[in-house]
């Protein structure tokens, strides 16, 4: 079944204690939106609640979980069928991860949440990011914590760089983990996106080589992102392509031959 096949649902009335999140593709509800709605909250811009109602008859909500809270907020009866809502039924956690990403693509959704919808559906790209991802002992997710990555539009670039597709990104967490491990300070986005511009730009690179190179140079992440800021700053360009001429820097002064010492008398 396809999101065309869907149709607009039938329309109907729930009760508030009918309906459920799912956290596979649900984002957290903030608080101080339902309260900020709550000071001016207007019945005829209620709008619908779009909801998956599953075989078992227990409702998803699709969009709407704040407006739902707010109802709750305002002492609506939750167990009176008040509650106007356009039900969709028969389908599968896939095609309702699909609808929930449809429903909220002009809403305030954040990466990690339109993320972690795909991946519940399964969606080709966003399975394959995750697969790489984790296959470097690391993991796309919310908040910054060692092991990992919040950047998920960097990640994302950097997967639909060059070809095949993913390749600049393997490369790239490849190289980042083989220096830092998994301190969360070397998967910043500036960082993806200009590692990934370098490996884009030289394509026969060796990741464990930027490493090794990346290990051998004073600093960790912060003094590479400082040296590549100051770069930045005095030729005028992005932070993407300065990041990438400082790592070209580094593997370059890797490369030179070291001088003999001297030998005095």
């Amino acid at each position: 079944m396809t999101l065309e096949d869907l149709g607009s649902g039938r329309y109907q009335k729930v009760r508030l204690d009918d309906l459920i999140t799912d956290g596979r593709f649900n984002r957290k509800v903030r608080q101080a939106h339902v309260e900020k709605r709550a000071s001016d909250f207007s019945p005829a811009a209620f709008g619908v609640i779009e909801i998956w109602k599953r075989e078992d008859g227990v409702m998803i909500i699709l969009d709407g979980q704040h407006r739902a809270d707010l109802l709750r907020l305002l002492g609506y009866p939750t167990t009176a069928k008040c509650v106007p809502a356009l039900v969709h039924e028969d389908l599968t956690l896939d095609t309702a991860a699909e609808l929930f990403v449809k429903l909220n693509a002009s809403k305030l959704v954040g990466p990690w949440d339109r993320f972690k919808a795909l991946l519940t559906a399964t969606h080709k790209r966003t399975c394959d990011i995750d697969r790489i991802v984790r296959s470097h002992g690391l993991q796309v997710g919310g908040g910054r914590k060692d092991g990992v990555i919040a950047a998920v539009q960097a990640v994302e670039a950097a997967y639909a760089m060059g070809e095949p597709e993913g390749a600049v990104l393997g490369k790239t967490l490849a190289a980042l983990t083989g220096a830092w491990g998994e301190m969360s300070e070397a998967y910043s986005s500036a960082l993806i996106r200009g590692t990934a511009l370098f490996f884009h730009e030289h394509r026969d690179a060796d990741p464990a080589e930027l490493s090794d190179a990346l290990m051998r140079d004073p600093g960790a992440p912060v003094n590479v992102m400082a040296r590549a800021k100051t770069l930045a700053g005095s030729r005028r360009m992005n932070l993407d392509e300065a990041i990438a001429i400082t790592l070209s820097k580094i593997m370059e002064k890797k490369r030179k031959p070291r001088r003999p010492k001297a030998v005095s008398g």
